[in-house]
């Protein structure tokens, strides 16, 4: 009987297989069709929309050039005589047209403007706009100093057939009419869109004229609006390319992309009237046509159903027979289910709860600094002759500068660590130039705390070991710092090193660091280990921190495959004990020691890039107290250009920051590389940027920089690399000398 039915049971379950393949497929190619024929329907829907917001932004500033004919034409028959005859006119006229976020301005032949107040101001927008050369209509979006809003305002600037005179000193020949951009924003919302749409007036090359709301959710704050987009994957033949080409030639065009979380959205260009400037949106997918998304739902859910039900009533044999076992597997599976919910969302719970604490703290800690400087320099300004009390001051400011950057280091290294992006070195150190390191850093702290500390690395039998040793330091720096914070004044703290080797050259270092400090309880040891974990005690304003220190430990140790443990009570002192396991360095060559180095300094000449008033600033003091020469430029294409201009070898040096308008560190870099200038090659450039990890050293160096300096700069780090440019002088200077001898 078991014959007869195996081969109707095989069968069956063939049949079964066959008709769920050929039912799902034919449900895929409808679904396929179906959702083309959508997205022709989101695109012209799209494109319609687009160029209905064009087509209103375009009659409002046609409406705002009328007024500027007529502003010029009125000003031309007015037959001025005087400056206040002049001012009080375009107070008029300005009244007269009365219209919300509108002003009047007239420009003269130097490059002013005046406006209904009385004020003349330099223009500090585009110079070409009111030149002898210029268009008659030129447009520009810019923030006015003469603005009390400090808002964007859009300038029709319009040139007058003729000049008209005043006084026979003032030459006016441009008038302008600016609106308040809150006039062009309402016209740039997408309602239907539920105000997710994004919307941007870009150039032919893509760059941000203006963004009309918040920051970007799905660009970012980038200078390039379309460059995010490089990466994208775009569906239905469409292409990066596609949207380069369309911006470029004034085209309008409506492509949908895949970003990099799987999240549909479409983009969609409409060129304007106004200076070859294109409108350009990014909308989610889902929020455009969502009737034909649900219509498109509903068709897939209902095709679904019915090969389900031919699925079932072919199987249904099948499923009699099994339906007991599948029915025990899944009421197994749903409470197995249940329970990982149970546990995760009681880990949630207690991970918010943690966060939430963590900005409790971080709100205290951070502040504490932060009033630290800012009480200390209210105190230094009002005591600016006394030398004593403004040098004790800044000595305060300094200590509460260097912790205010420990708490946002902590924070940020824990973010690295969770987030997978923390790649550990294995390269060969010295393990007792390593500890003696730990001991002379943690040696200055102890002593303004009168604490005894005591050190026994007598037991280290090896040298070198293979492994990141910053990261060791780190782990090591960090411990020993909480013993310093948590031992008071007269205690003692141990610090002792060992090693034993075994098979195949590892290296077994076992690290004790004992305090006599203030303890921990039971209950808190058991979470020590957890980011933002924190003893709740009355004494905690005192000892400020983030509460991630032993967390980046732990964490930091288990991806080098170590461990730590701890023991501690209340009152009695607290224990270290850090295992790591080590390849050890059979050949490692001592290192070459550097000569040392007088630097003549002031005979070096560098050119530096800073688009920041403030940084610019700092660096050039400390540049120009070394006894440098320094030569500025403001962002990446002006560096290029000084350094085009200028003779070979006429720069020693270029400290390049990284972020900056007009053109970035990265592309004015490469352009000075691949110049051909006879030093384009070796001239030294070196990075100064805030962004400090090692994916961010590397791309600089790929750029051809040769050296990263992260923000904030310390002194001794510039003097380092002023020295090494120093070095690379000396050597072509010798070089050439010895040319002309032979």
């Amino acid at each position: 009987m078991n014959k007869k039915k195996y081969p109707i049971n095989l069968f069956m379950v063939i049949g079964s297989v066959i008709a769920i393949l050929f039912i799902g497929f034919a449900i895929y190619s409808f679904y396929l069709s179906l959702e083309n024929e959508i997205y022709v329907e989101r695109a012209a829907y799209l494109k319609e929309i687009s160029e209905q917001v064009v087509l209103t932004t375009d009659t409002i500033s046609d409406s705002q050039w009328n007024l500027a004919e007529i502003f010029a034409n009125r000003m031309q028959k007015s037959q001025l005589t005087s400056y206040h005859e002049f001012i009080d006119f375009i107070d008029q006229q300005q009244t007269i047209f009365n219209q919300q976020g509108l002003s009047l301005l007239a420009f003269d032949d130097k490059s002013h403007y005046y406006d209904s107040q009385g004020n003349k101001v330099r223009w500090s927008g585009m110079g070409a706009i009111i030149n002898d050369t210029s268009d008659k209509r030129q447009v520009e979006i810019t923030t006015l100093p003469t603005t009390t809003q400090m808002t964007d305002e859009m300038v029709f600037i319009l040139k007058m057939d003729q000049p008209i005179k005043i006084n026979n000193q003032i030459i006016l020949t441009h008038v302008a009419v600016t609106r308040d951009m809150s006039v062009f924003n309402k016209t740039f919302q997408i309602p239907s869109f539920e105000g997710e749409g994004e919307n941007y007036i870009v150039s032919a090359k893509g760059t941000r004229v203006y963004r009309g709301q918040t920051p970007s959710d799905i660009i970012g704050d980038v200078y390039n609006i379309i460059k995010p987009l490089e990466d994208m994957k775009f569906l239905y033949g469409g292409s990066y390319q596609t949207l380069k080409d369309s911006l470029e030639q004034s085209k309008t065009c409506s492509l949908e992309f895949v970003d990099t979380n799987g999240q549909h959205y479409y983009v969609t260009a409409s060129p304007m009237k106004t200076n070859n400037w294109t409108l350009l949106s990014v909308v989610p997918s889902e929020k455009v046509s969502e009737k034909m998304q649900q219509f498109m739902n509903k068709a897939l859910y209902g095709m679904s159903a019915i090969a389900l039900i031919v699925t079932i009533s072919s199987t249904l044999a099948m499923f009699l027979i099994v339906r007991y076992r599948a029915g025990q597997r899944l009421i197994h599976e749903q409470m197995k289910a249940n329970e990982d919910m149970r546990i995760a969302t009681q880990a949630a719970q207690e991970a918010n709860l943690a966060k939430t604490v963590f900005l409790r703290h971080m709100s205290h800690d951070i502040r504490t600094p932060i009033n630290g400087i800012m009480g200390m320099t209210d105190i230094a300004l009002r005591n600016i002759n006394d030398s004593q009390r403004l040098k004790d001051c800044l000595q305060k400011i300094d200590s509460a500068s260097h912790h205010l950057l420990s708490l946002v280091n902590d924070v940020l290294d824990m973010s690295r660590i969770e987030s997978g992006k923390v790649q550990l070195d294995n390269k060969p150190f010295a393990i007792d130039t390593l500890l003696d390191a730990c001991y002379s850093i943690i040696s200055g702290q102890v002593i303004e705390k009168k604490i005894h500390l005591h050190k026994d690395f007598s037991s280290m039998n090896v040298s070198y070991l293979n492994g990141d040793e910053l990261h060791i330091r780190q782990i090591l720096i960090n411990v020993l710092g909480n013993a310093v914070k948590f031992t008071p004044v007269g205690g003692r703290i141990d610090f002792v090193a060992s090693s034993y080797l075994r098979e195949n050259y590892l290296a077994y270092v076992t690290i004790s660091i004992k305090d006599t400090g203030i303890g921990m309880s039971e209950q808190f040891i058991e979470h020590i280990f957890e980011p933002f974990a924190q003893e709740e005690d009355g004494s905690r304003s005192h000892y400020q921190g983030t509460g991630l220190g032993m967390a980046i430990v732990k964490q930091l140790l288990d991806l080098m495959g170590g461990d730590i443990q701890v023991t501690s009570s209340l009152g009695q002192g607290t224990e270290f004990i850090i295992k790591l396991c080590l390849p050890m360095e059979k050949h490692l060559n001592a290192p070459k020691q550097l000569d040392n180095l007088t630097a003549d300094l002031s005979s070096l000449r560098v050119l530096l890039v800073e688009d920041n008033e403030l940084n610019m600033e700092i660096a050039q003091y400390v540049l120009q107290d070394c006894g440098v020469e320094v030569i500025t430029a403001m962002n990446g294409q002006e560096a290029v250009d000084i350094y085009t201009s200028a003779d070979n070898y006429y720069l020693d040096g270029i400290f390049m920051d990284i972020m900056m308008p007009i053109m970035d560190g990265f592309e004015a870099t490469q352009i000075i590389r691949s110049s051909h200038k006879r030093d384009c090659q070796s001239i030294p450039i070196v990075a100064m940027t805030a962004n400090a990890y090692q994916e961010d050293r590397q791309k600089a160096i790929d750029a051809g920089m040769n050296d990263h300096l992260t923000k904030p700069i310390e002194r001794e780090k510039i003097i380092s690399a002023l020295q090494k440019m120093y070095q690379l002088k000396q050597a072509r200077e010798d070089y050439h000398e010895s040319e002309k001898i032979s």
